[in-house]
């Protein structure tokens, strides 16, 4: 191999490993997914006072970080206390479940939204590492 080759191998491998780095941190995309799935789920929350779609709220953090050092997992959860009771039901209380945020995530996959935002992130990555 070349030393021009090499050079340009080592260039590449750098900026791979830059868009990497870049296209791993998905926070921005993963809250406009959340944002999303907010306002799709505010349409089928169950309404008897509206209080619960009032409420909805989506954040993202950051899970520790592991032994090895990576990051981990961006964990989401929606801020509504009593959503979850609601959502997956409370045999106990009689509460039957409503998979308001089911439906609705699902609804967004199936939309192709979900996919796009991811794929317009990572190739936004790729652009940033010119």
């Amino acid at each position: 191999m070349t030393r021009r080759a090499a050079t340009n191998l080592d260039k590449l491998a750098k900026a791979l490993d830059k868009a990497k780095a870049k296209a791993s941190n998905l926070d921005a995309a993963n809250a406009k997914i959340g944002a999303v799935l907010v306002e799709v789920a505010k349409l089928r929350a169950p309404h008897d006072t509206g209080q619960l779609r009032n409420l909805l709220r989506f954040s993202v953090r950051q899970a520790k970080a592991t032994r090895d050092g990576s990051r981990g997992a961006v964990t989401a959860s929606v801020s509504t206390p009593y959503a979850a009771p609601i959502h997956y039901g409370w045999p106990a209380r009689n509460i039957r479940p409503q998979k308001f945020l089911a439906v609705s995530l699902d609804k967004l996959d199936r939309s192709g939204k979900i996919g796009e935002i991811y794929t317009d992130a990572i190739a936004q990555a790729f652009r940033d590492i010119r």
